[in-house]
């Protein structure tokens, strides 16, 4: 049949070219699932150390096959066009250096084009996908051997070239009608050591440094509250805190209250002077957001509570109506999973090892019927995000943070960024 001697040219005789243009879904067809590929596909996921390894894609066995017969051929190229993940993804980063350990020159042109992910061209423009494809980008990939690489593991010598279009469907394939490598300026991309990408921005670092940092958006962002004694002034039960609370400020306390709940002065806290001319006040128990997904009461008072955190704290209390993002400064894990959204004060360990919030309204006092608000409120927004707003139809505060949070969860983002 032609499909067995197809079959047996590809595993059994040596190949100098391989073109093609791979399947660019997602989820791998059974068909493609055979154990010798499988078995193949391991050498792209060596020493990752990675809890999710993505590289299972249908596109990924074609590379890797076609891979493989180069690695046994003296010379040869391979030429695709196919989902451009592999040139940035995070986990991709063996399997971009085991391509640099074979080949001498590897050309990759970014067509972009993941309608999806809302990609633009540089004027602001919307960016389309050369293919009727929604889901994922494209590049042409070369993978050129020519037979001089002193070793096999000599990645060093590999000079990877890169160059990227964006625009419409139409546009694009003009332009690929009319040129060839040799017409284009390609830059010659740096190999950073550690994830060794294909693309010009993650080759460089500046790329970062233009994204808008989130305190360059929201004006008021602090730590979440401390108590240092959190036994003390944190309960699941309000009627247990309550009780506690009445017997603290009493100021009648036996020494195993004393010693269990820790009532006593510290070099950063003097708990016991703070509580001289203190009284039990019902309505300072209220709630926190503890962790993640747990709720607790706390009793909250400025003067009382250790680190109250109230410039960022006042705009959740007394019911008032908010929201806002958690996050943290410092990821100590491998897996990105730090951000929130909350609508009540947060402990400072809420969701990691110190969490910070920004609110996303700011309540002040005599604001309401200047700024139009039913309540007394304004977005807690910076003066150059207000100005950077300017350039855009919605300016929706909700919306906006709809919006960021999105892309902090966005699973691409993550792995990228």
């Amino acid at each position: 049949a032609e499909s067995d001697n197809a079959y047996k040219i590809k595993n059994e005789e040596p190949i100098l070219v391989i073109m093609g243009n791979p399947p660019y879904n997602s989820k791998s067809e059974e068909i493609n699932c055979k154990e010798w590929i499988l078995d193949k596909l391991k050498f792209y996921k060596e020493n990752l150390n990675e809890k999710k390894i993505n590289l299972d894609d249908d596109y990924i066995k074609f590379i890797r096959f076609a891979h493989w017969k180069m690695e046994s051929a003296e010379k040869g190229i391979i030429g695709i066009i196919v989902n451009n993940s592999f040139i940035s993804g995070v986990t991709h980063r063996e399997m971009r250096r085991k391509l640099m350990q074979t080949f001498d020159e590897i050309y990759i042109l970014d067509l972009h084009g993941n309608v999806n992910k809302g990609e633009k061209c540089p004027d602001g423009s919307a960016d389309f996908n050369i293919f009727n494809i929604k889901e994922v980008g494209v590049c042409i990939a070369l993978f050129v051997k020519t037979g001089n690489k002193k070793s096999h593991y000599d990645g060093g010598d590999c000079k990877v070239y890169f160059h990227e279009i964006f625009g419409s469907q139409e546009f694009k394939r003009n332009y690929l009608a009319d040129k060839s490598i040799y017409s284009e300026k390609l830059i010659k991309l740096e190999d950073d050591e550690k994830y060794h990408w294909f693309t010009k921005v993650k080759s460089n670092e500046k790329y970062l440094n233009e994204f808008i940092g989130l305190t360059e958006i929201f004006n008021i962002v602090n730590s979440g509250v401390k108590t240092d004694r959190d036994s003390l002034f944190i309960d699941k039960d309000k009627n247990e805190l309550t009780k506690r609370m009445k017997i603290l400020f009493s100021k009648n306390l036996n020494e195993d209250f004393i010693n269990k709940y820790n009532v006593k002065n510290s070099s950063g806290y003097k708990l016991i002077e703070r509580l001289k001319n203190e009284n039990f006040e019902e309505n300072n128990i209220i709630k926190i957001h503890y962790r993640t997904f747990d709720f607790q009461f706390i009793y909250y008072k400025v003067g009382i509570t250790s680190r109250p955190s109230f410039e960022v704290a006042k705009n959740f209390l007394n019911d008032k109506e908010n929201i806002g993002l958690i996050f943290t400064r410092n990821v100590t894990d491998n897996n990105y999973r730090h951000t929130f959204i909350t609508d009540k004060m947060i402990d400072v360990h809420v969701n990691s090892g110190q969490d910070y919030i920004a609110p996303l309204y700011l309540y002040e006092e005599n604001s309401a019927e200047e700024l139009g608000f039913e309540n007394s409120c304004k977005p807690n927004w910076t003066n150059s995000f207000k100005e950077f707003l300017k350039n855009y139809i919605n300016d929706n505060p909700r919306e906006i943070l709809n919006y960021i949070y999105a892309i902090l969860y966005c699973p691409s983002y993550r792995e990228n960024y």
